[in-house]
């Protein structure tokens, strides 16, 4: 299987990149809202640091990453345009904080 069989260019990004006073906003609109449909905001007192590549293939996506200083939340909102995908998370170093939100849906 060629893992780039979409044709499609790997996304990377990185708040090194931009000026410091942009980081926050590109961080939380671009990357955040519409790559991964998650809130991202700050945490206090913490540097904000995000570095990652995001691999798209034809029926998923793979992304590896380097990331501190900020939460990210699926709200509601951001979980309907995320189009019902499914997300897996490997915690390799540092102190995360997870949790899970579920609310039932209605029987149809």
């Amino acid at each position: 299987m060629n893992p780039n069989m979409s044709g499609s260019t790997p996304l990377r990004f990185s708040t090194d990149d931009l000026p410091p006073g942009d980081r926050v906003a590109v961080l939380r609109e671009v990357i955040g809202r519409i790559h991964f449909q998650c809130d991202i905001a700050p945490l206090p007192g913490v540097p904000l640091r995000a570095a990652a590549e995001r691999h798209p293939w034809s029926s998923v996506s793979l992304v590896f990453g380097e990331t501190a200083g900020f939460s990210a939340t699926r709200t509601p909102e951001l979980v309907a345009h995320g189009g019902g995908d499914f997300r897996f998370v490997m915690h390799v170093d540092g102190a995360p904080s997870y949790h899970f939100v579920s609310k039932a849906l209605p029987k149809r």
